[in-house]
């Protein structure tokens, strides 16, 4: 057993972690992080070991069962994770949309667009702060490199 503490708050676990990346594919050799703290569900977990999040909504160590980003536009404002509540940076309405899974947040989307027009034949999408990277059907990227106005390098 573990002790993990995330803002002065702790919660028993067990913890893993991975010291080999070879065989994991080449984001994981080359990106520049310390890893991945789950916020995903116990479907997809490894081991069957509970993800963090559920962990600490489980033993009542956040008010609510919500996280959020704030992800800054701009190099002088940091960006901030929210745990057990939605961050104070954000203002405005809130839309919640229902997971389709309960694997990844996975939703249905009706298209995703640029400027107006849609650019997405899938409709489907998967919600994912530890990915920094969109992967759609090679048509679908086309037409959004497109769109935006992006040329192959």
């Amino acid at each position: 057993k573990d002790v993990v503490t995330v803002g002065g708050i702790s919660v028993d676990t067990e913890f893993a972690e991975i010291t080999d990346v070879t065989g994991l594919g080449p984001a994981y050799s080359l990106g520049k992080f310390d890893g991945i703290a789950g916020c995903a569900w116990d479907t997809i977990s490894v081991d069957d070991i509970p993800p963090l999040f559920q962990q600490f909504i489980a033993a009542g160590k956040w008010d609510k069962p919500l996280f959020s980003f704030y992800l800054s536009d701009s190099n002088s404002a940091k960006g901030a994770l929210t745990l057990g509540d939605i961050g104070t940076q954000y203002t405005g309405d809130i839309n919640y949309v229902p997971l389709s899974s309960e694997t990844y947040w996975e939703i249905n989307i009706d298209s995703l667009s640029v400027n107006g027009a849609s650019q997405s034949s899938t409709k489907r999408a998967i919600v994912d702060s530890g990915t920094s990277l969109l992967a759609v059907p090679t048509a679908d990227a086309k037409a959004i490199a497109k769109a935006l106005g992006a040329t192959p390098f």
